[in-house]
């Protein structure tokens, strides 16, 4: 301000600078509160909007997904749908495997008796399974065929062999009956064949004293053990 009462151009607009800045100071520390105040009631909110995220979902289901949501669900159920399916397929190619490993064993195969039974029994278990879906058609011909003519040649070479192990153990040897039952002589004993069940009988006075399978050596085999014990002399009363 000059002297004489008058002010230095630019003075009016420091007062009211003045004032201005006052003011707008002022506006800005009440802008400051709003904010601050405006920011605690959001994270107020915010935070009671997370618990009530965390206890339930907007629909109030719970939040956990059902089996049928999980991930590869579909997958997963085609995965356990083959493996029951061929599990199952499995089990089937065990049973038809089964009396097949039975026959493989030694004298099964002239077994005849028993042989027809199971093999009848297999073949209508599995029908007509056996030559489709299992392909074995050519083993089913083979078994007929053994089951049919086998017997007749079973019967003959089964004759031959004893035949030639009576002439070579020195023993004499008579055919006594040759329809079913086969029975033989071979002194002292009488041999009863059962060519269905492939077992030979030993008898004495039409009494069974032993049996064999029906195969040469075993009878011939089964003959001299019983001669011998039959026919060891035995203490007299009294004796040790």
């Amino acid at each position: 301000m000059q002297a004489g009462g008058e002010r230095l151009p630019g003075a009016e607009n420091s007062v009211h600078g003045g004032e201005s800045g006052r003011e707008a100071a002022g506006w800005a520390s009440r802008c400051h509160v709003n904010d601050a105040s405006a920011d605690a009631g959001a994270a107020k909110t915010g935070e009671k909007g997370a618990t009530l995220n965390l206890s339930e979902s907007p629909e109030g289901e719970a939040a956990n997904p059902s089996p049928a949501e999980t991930p590869h669900a579909a997958l997963t159920q085609l995965l356990q749908q083959h493996a029951e399916r061929l599990s199952a397929a499995a089990e089937r190619w065990k049973a038809v495997v089964k009396p097949m490993a039975k026959w493989t064993k030694p004298g099964a195969l002239d077994d005849f008796g028993r042989l027809e039974k199971e093999f009848q029994a297999w073949r209508e278990q599995f029908g007509s399974d056996l030559e489709g879906e299992f392909g074995l058609a050519e083993l089913l011909t083979k078994l007929e065929e053994h089951l049919t003519s086998g017997r007749a040649r079973a019967r003959k070479e089964l004759g031959r062999q004893i035949k030639e192990a009576c002439q070579e153990a020195g023993l004499r040897l008579k055919v006594v009956s040759r329809e079913d039952p086969v029975e033989l002589r071979i002194p002292p004993f009488a041999v009863r064949l059962d060519l269905e069940a492939g077992k030979a009988h030993l008898l004495f006075a039409k009494e069974e004293l032993e049996s064999c399978p029906a195969r040469a050596e075993d009878i011939l085999r089964t003959h001299q053990a019983t001669e011998k014990r039959t026919t060891e002399p035995r203490d007299a009363p009294g004796q040790r």
